[in-house]
């Protein structure tokens, strides 16, 4: 809303708008992080626990089937948020032809019937389960965004609707979905026998950005590629219609694919339920059932491999837990280094292509900086999660693990009971 408050105060010109809402948006995010670290303390109990290795935790995470599921679909979703909020402008004026002061109208719908639904989604929640909650919300994504297509110019009336509709499942990702990573975060405590918040909720939240960024980039790109005109007042049929095809179609297909990726989530009530029995059996000392596999979990300092050794070896993949067991721990730190170097390499050479192809700012280069800035990023973060493996590299040269241990450790893992 805050475009149609500054045009109200007198400011007209686009460009001086913007330059406004940037300057509130930094500064009110500023204060209210800077509040949040005076204010807020840790509580005192998490003090105690210590610290879990990063790269471990990773492969840990990533045998969690729940969280693999969840974090699978995380990642196709996170488009679909980014497309509308960016394609909005465009599909208001050269779709629907219809004045600015409609896009901030469209969102408060949005928003507003969002804060209306909530309540009723938190009784649907408790009556039925929060995965039946977190796929009728998928639904009405994909029907919503789907029946943004079919408007055209004048249908002002028809598309508020839709997005009153539409935002009826905007708040479920942030309350519902949130609860749904804390029964993830059970389950994984359970398997693991520690309480792993932090690790789950950075990489919930720091691998889907990878996500938004040609969510961002990437329709500006193929609207110049079918001939958009920057600020011209009547666009081709051609580009109208690619903008209704971003801006609708594209999220409700990708929002589809991540509501079928949903559907073979495993944790219900019942399931979390047990979980929680587990981890309070695992307390006493006594072994739990697994609700998911059905195995039996003995308490982490009781299983065959010590918790501390465990640990270690995963910082290795199964095959190199192999190859240690056979005496080439030497092939295994030459791999290490080699993922090291290449992965450097690739982050630099991407980052060199995206700068080689801003040539000027008064010209559109494309996706291809986007998608280098992107690529180098991840060959960067690959780069650093094989730089956290040479310290236990040069554990194992000091701390002999015999084959026997390591095979225990393979078999643990490929049951889920680690």
């Amino acid at each position: 809303m805050l475009p149609n408050v500054l045009t109200g105060l007198g400011i007209e010109d686009a460009r001086e708008r913007m330059f406004w809402q940037s300057i509130i948006y930094v500064a009110t995010y500023l204060l209210a992080n800077g509040w949040f670290l005076l204010t807020i303390r840790e509580r005192p109990e998490f003090a105690g626990r210590g610290q879990v290795p990063l790269v471990p935790g990773v492969r840990r995470a990533w045998r969690n089937k729940p969280f693999r599921i969840m974090f699978t679909s995380h990642i196709i979703t996170a488009i679909p948020i980014v497309i509308p909020a960016t394609m909005l402008p465009f599909y208001t004026e050269y779709v629907l032809q219809a004045d600015e002061q409609w896009v901030g109208i469209f969102l408060l719908a949005y928003l507003f019937s969002g804060l209306l639904a909530l309540p009723v989604w938190i009784m649907v929640a408790a009556a039925k389960g929060k995965l039946t909650v977190w796929l009728s919300a998928s639904f009405i994504a994909v029907t919503g965004g789907a029946a943004l297509f079919f408007m055209g110019p004048g249908d002002i009336r028809e598309v508020l609707f839709i997005n009153f509709y539409v935002g009826l499942q905007s708040a479920v990702w942030l309350f519902v979905g949130g609860a749904m990573h804390a029964d993830v975060i059970d389950y994984d405590e359970l398997q693991t026998g520690k309480q792993r918040e932090a690790q789950f909720a950075a990489l919930w939240n720091i691998i889907p950005k990878f996500a938004l960024i040609p969510g961002a980039a990437i329709p500006f790109a193929i609207l110049g590629m079918v001939g958009y005109v920057p600020n011209a007042p009547v666009q081709t049929d051609e580009v109208a219609f690619t903008i209704k095809f971003l801006y609708a179609l594209v999220p409700a297909m990708l929002n589809a694919l991540g509501l079928s990726i949903m559907w073979w989530y495993p944790l219900s009530e019942k399931r979390h339920a047990k979980i929680r029995e587990g981890v309070a059996l695992h307390a006493k000392g006594e072994s739990a059932i697994d609700p998911i596999t059905g195995q039996s979990l003995p308490p982490p300092g009781q299983r065959s491999v010590d918790e501390d050794t465990a640990w270690l070896l995963d910082y290795f993949s199964g095959r190199e837990l192999r190859q240690i067991a056979a005496g080439r721990l030497g092939r295994v730190t030459l791999g290490v280094w080699t993922w090291i170097l290449a992965s450097a390499a690739a982050s630099a050479g991407l980052l060199s292509v995206a700068v080689a192809a801003i040539d000027n700012l008064e010209t559109d280069p494309g996706p291809i900086p986007s998608l280098a800035i992107i690529g180098a990023g991840l060959a960067l973060t690959a780069a650093l999660f094989h730089l956290g493996r040479v310290r236990p590299l040069r554990r194992l040269r000091r701390q002999v693990i015999n084959a026997d241990t390591i095979a225990r450790h393979l078999q643990a893992t490929q049951l889920g009971s680690l």
